[in-house]
């Protein structure tokens, strides 16, 4: 598999400021006209410690052009799932909707039907054209539920989040697709500096990106009517910052709880499908994917302190070296972890247990008092 060196999409640092990313996947890039490929890469960045379980079952696609007109779809048979190990699931679309010819595919949507929810780090679409990049930051930055990663990407060594998508909402996950217009994931240093100037022109700009709690793979989403007009990015020459970037901002309030298109009659339930508004966080089944499993992470930014306190993320219980904190994704409680001082009430990291208020007994026997108790089958050590 070869990566190379373009900046086709972007990240928030660690000060939570954007950045250009300088990633792309070349296998990934077409050479034949009338054809463009997704590629897909989940939470699960490696083979030696891999993240259980996020990547799920393949999503459906869709893809549009600049106008609206719909290109090519695809629609994930059997339970198709997601590869892992760091290595990216490609897939070819051919332009079948439009009669095989040259379009770029400027809108783009993932639909994700199955139960077995998927966590995605990154999605590269091209035609060999254009080629642009959606980092699951953005979902993460706009609301969208959401986990740590252990993808290490470019040179930098970035380290997006990912973002859930599932499709029967059982974990209380607020997604089931999400869209975004291609081009203006590409990071200019103009449209990156609009976007820090006022987070509302990526997240309150629907056609620019959303993600939806019911749309169903053959929906459509909106689109910018008309299409929207860009400067020349004074940086690189190329496409910058909108000519006017408040026609981006949403004038209309949209349902983000359909399942086919906006206005359609049918507000809750079609094909006797679950339904659930993306405003909707269940936590009745707590925000733990896996209980018997444990994330241990030394890598920067990512803490157990931000993932307990945040509203909208999910996945497993985790373990912060950076912050000395461990977060029981259950409960969304956080605890110390145990040293010389903090003896009860705290994360055992050794034995991998959380000791309760009476401390640890001379004999070993740890104290289960006032802490849920835990049993880890497996665990991952993610380091920098």
């Amino acid at each position: 598999m070869a990566f190379i060196g373009a900046v086709l999409g972007f990240t928030f640092n660690l000060a939570g400021v954007i950045v250009p990313v300088a990633f792309a996947i070349k296998d990934a890039i077409p050479k034949e006209a009338g054809i463009s490929m997704v590629s897909i890469l989940t939470g699960d960045g490696t083979t030696k410690n891999p993240l259980r379980d996020a990547g799920g079952t393949v999503p459906h696609i869709a893809l549009w052009d600049n106008n609206g007109q719909r290109l090519a779809q695809y629609h994930s048979k059997n339970s198709e799932k997601m590869v892992q190990g760091g290595k990216p699931t490609m897939i070819s679309l051919a332009h079948t909707q439009n009669g095989n010819k040259f379009a770029d595919p400027y809108y783009v949507m993932l639909s994700q039907l199955d139960t077995d929810a998927v966590c995605i780090a990154s999605v590269q679409v091209s035609n060999g054209a254009i080629t642009g990049t959606f980092y699951g930051d953005t979902g993460f930055s706009c609301g969208q539920s959401w986990f740590y990663s252990s993808r290490q990407l470019g040179a930098e060594l970035v380290t997006p989040k990912c973002v859930w998508l599932d499709g029967d909402h059982s974990n209380g996950l607020n997604a089931r697709a999400m869209s975004f217009h291609l081009n203006d994931m590409i990071p200019s240093n103009d449209k990156i500096n609009m976007y820090s100037k006022n987070n509302d022109y990526l997240c309150k700009s629907t056609p620019r990106f959303s993600y939806w709690g019911n749309l169903l793979p053959d929906a459509i989403i909106p689109f910018f009517n008309p299409p929207l007009e860009y400067n020349t990015d004074d940086k690189s020459g190329g496409e910058g910052a909108d000519v006017d970037p408040d026609l981006a901002l949403d004038k209309i309030v949209y349902d983000k709880g359909v399942f086919m298109k906006q206005g359609e009659k049918t507000a809750h339930r079609r094909n006797n499908r679950p339904g659930i508004s993306p405003e909707t966080n269940s936590t009745r089944q707590g925000a733990n994917h896996d209980p018997s499993h444990l994330v241990i992470t030394e890598m920067d930014g990512q803490s157990a302190k931000e993932l307990c306190e945040h509203p909208n993320s999910y996945g497993w219980d985790l373990v912060s070296i950076k912050d000395n904190y461990y977060c029981d994704m259950t409960e969304k409680e956080i605890y110390n972890l145990c040293d010389e001082v903090t003896k009860s009430n705290c994360f055992d990291l050794q034995r991998k247990v959380l000791v309760g208020h009476g401390g640890i007994s001379a004999r070993g026997e740890v104290s289960q008092d006032g802490v849920p108790m835990k049993k880890y089958d497996t665990s991952a050590h993610w380091k920098n």
